[in-house]
């Protein structure tokens, strides 16, 4: 599961906007963007730190709307159902 995860997530992140790939990119130092400190991205946005931190949150409920319906979401859901319906029937 892992596996897959790792390739279909840089799918979802590429779709983001460029200001939501630069703030999830630096704030959590994923596929190829330095990590920033908050100081330092405060600084390069031009936020106070709550803004950056509401910026990181509006990043990431963008990559959740991404992520429903894509590919790993289908997958995902199969993948859940599967074993759902596996454990069932061993009741």
């Amino acid at each position: 599961m892992t596996k897959i995860w790792l390739e279909k997530l840089p799918e979802i992140f590429d779709q983001l906007g460029k200001r939501d790939r630069f703030i999830l990119g630096h704030f959590y130092g994923i596929y190829g963007y330095r990590k920033m400190i908050k100081a330092e991205l405060v600084l390069r946005l031009e936020l106070t730190i709550d803004g950056v931190y509401k910026a990181r949150d509006a990043a990431v409920r963008h990559a959740k709307e991404v992520y429903h319906g894509s590919d790993l979401h289908l997958w995902r859901r199969a993948y859940v159902d599967t074993k759902i319906t596996a454990t069932k029937g061993l009741r």
